[in-house]
Formats: C-alpha cells, sequence, structure tokens
C-alpha cells in the first residue's frame, strides 16, 4: 500500500485548488488502494500527474466544455 507516500500541508493545497477536494480525495483514496504505489516516491507527483491525465482525457471527451 501506499502509507510510505506522503505529502504536505501545501502540496495537499496545491493539489485542491487546482482540481476540487473531492476530486483530490477520491484519487488519494485510489491512491492507497493502488498496488504498484510502492514503486512510486512522492505522492504528490503521482496524483498531480494522474488528474493532469484525467482533466485532460475529460476536457478532450466533451466537445462542449
Amino acid at each position: 500500500t501506499a502509507q510510505h507516500l506522503s505529502m504536505t500541508k501545501e502540496e495537499y493545497d496545491k493539489l485542491t485548488s487546482e482540481y476540487g477536494q473531492e476530486t483530490v480525495d477520491n484519487k488519494i483514496d485510489y491512491a492507497r488502494n493502488y498496488a504498484k504505489l510502492k514503486n512510486y516516491k512522492s505522492l504528490y507527483l503521482t496524483l498531480n500527474n494522474w488528474l493532469k491525465a484525467d482533466k485532460g482525457k475529460s476536457e478532450s471527451s466533451n466537445p462542449f466544455a
């Protein structure tokens, strides 16, 4: 599990201001259950990359956004 990973309050605040608290919290819950996360070094960078990818997917799939 991702117990070895953590992020600072500042990093969390950056993510929530960019993506919204509910979205970030959902992604943190997902990360806690993500088996391969033990290979990652930074929870902040990992979540930021995942959230960026999700945002790109949702923007490109909705032509009216």
